[in-house]
């Protein structure tokens, strides 16, 4: 990201657009100061948060009008920047998570590991993960190549990963299941007798609710058909509106299911 046309590009979006919340990936900037960011947002009130660049790869930067996003825990790692705090004018507060995911499957799962547990030991129940995950929920997503069958693999695992944030029940689940098994013995058996614990809770808790699921997606889909049903040629924006919510509540079921199922 150079001081050039990008620059003033992303200056001139940030005006025009009002932005209060800017997150970039791949700055590939070892060092940045006061001015750079001055320059960047194009006023003298900003704050900011970065993560270096390592031999001019890589990089993340997030900054933000203190006016609208009250910050008051911030996170740096090499994949990711974690921002917590007071969104004022909704006066809610969120997570933002600003994300450049490593390519190699191997970083991928320990990044997926290290968010996942962050958000577990979280307390926030609001979080935007915005940015470059390097990984796709569907192979069609992926243009001009086909899938193999360790791209298959590796979407499902991103597409489970996904479920489990977004799962709120499954995140008690693990964290009642970790503090209640607390093995006696040297380290490594103690972590590998709680992952067997946690792995066997996990498939009986699956289990259990596959059928509480199914029947959610079948009174969604029969709330979505009476809706559809019962509108016009015209429909209302209420209408409109509550269309988009069911359609929304049932493709997240359905990621859920298709998540147990594996």
């Amino acid at each position: 990201m150079g001081r050039g046309i990008k620059w003033a590009s992303i200056r001139n979006l940030v005006g025009k657009l009002k932005i209060d919340l800017l997150c970039l990936q791949e700055t590939k900037r070892e060092a940045m100061d006061k001015a750079c960011y001055q320059s960047l947002w194009g006023q003298p009130d900003v704050a900011w948060e970065w993560q270096p660049a390592m031999n001019a790869a890589e990089g993340l930067l997030c900054a933000w009008n203190n006016n609208t996003f009250q910050v008051d825990f911030r996170f740096s790692d090499k994949d990711f920047i974690m921002l917590g705090g007071v969104w004022l004018p909704e006066m809610q507060r969120v997570v933002v998570v600003n994300i450049y995911a490593p390519c190699d499957l191997l970083g991928k799962r320990q990044f997926w590991q290290n968010l996942r547990s962050k958000k577990i030991q979280s307390q926030d129940t609001c979080w935007c993960l915005v940015g470059d995950f390097n990984c796709i929920r569907h192979p069609l997503e992926r243009m001009g190549s086909n899938c193999s069958s360790s791209d298959t693999s590796t979407i499902a695992e991103f597409n489970d990963w996904i479920a489990e944030l977004e799962n709120k029940e499954y995140q008690k689940v693990v964290r009642d299941c970790w503090s209640a098994n607390q093995p006696i013995g040297w380290g490594r058996f103690v972590l590998k007798n709680k992952l067997k614990i946690l792995k066997a809770t996990l498939k009986l808790w699956s289990k259990v609710n596959t059928a509480d699921l199914c029947n959610k997606m079948k009174q969604l889909q029969q709330n979505l058909n009476d809706l559809e049903n019962s509108m016009s040629s015209q429909p209302s924006v209420q209408q409109v509106q509550q269309l988009k919510k069911l359609q929304a509540e049932l493709w997240e079921k359905a990621n859920l299911y298709e998540s147990t199922m594996r």
